[in-house]
């Protein structure tokens, strides 16, 4: 199983967004974040186009995040519950597991849920030690059904990398 985890694009401020009373799953990506993001999304898709399907947090900023994406891989995206930032890292691992075992994918989602999760699956240890910046990417791969500590880091890409 290949992941490839991305997160979201740069977004409007948390704090200034809820202090007009709009609701946090609403906050968009930036005018900044999106050409920022279509860089890097086309940096991805230049290198390694072989994916199966995307998988999205349902919130707005994650979603558009996704579709600059789905425009450079040409795939189908599908609104996951187990990628946002509220979710447990145990949801994601069961929805990971109904999945083909062979398959590559690219998951989009909040920190610190991608991060702490990807420290799970490569180091077995649910403590995070992966600095998982807006617009970033880590992939990582397996041989065996995803567990904890079972997968192998290819790569983690800030975005101030490619940009």
């Amino acid at each position: 199983m290949r992941l490839l985890f991305v997160r979201h694009g740069k977004a409007g401020e948390r704090e200034e967004w809820m202090g007009e009373g709009k609701p946090d799953e609403l906050r968009p990506l930036t005018k900044k974040g999106i050409e920022e993001f279509q860089i890097v999304a086309k940096h991805l898709a230049k290198h390694d186009k072989d994916f199966d399907k995307i998988f999205s947090s349902p919130l707005v900023r994650t979603v558009q995040t996704a579709e600059i994406l789905r425009d450079h891989f040409e795939l189908k995206i599908e609104e996951r519950a187990e990628l946002k930032y509220t979710s447990e890292p145990e949801d994601l691992l069961i929805f990971l597991k109904s999945l083909k075992p062979d398959g590559s994918y690219i998951l989009v989602g909040h920190d610190p849920t991608l991060g702490q999760f990807a420290t799970w699956m490569l180091s077995g240890k649910l403590d995070l030690f992966i600095d998982f910046k807006k617009g970033a990417a880590l992939l990582m791969t397996s041989t065996r059904e995803p567990a904890p500590g079972e997968f192998q880091l290819e790569f983690l890409l800030p975005p101030k990398l490619i940009l």
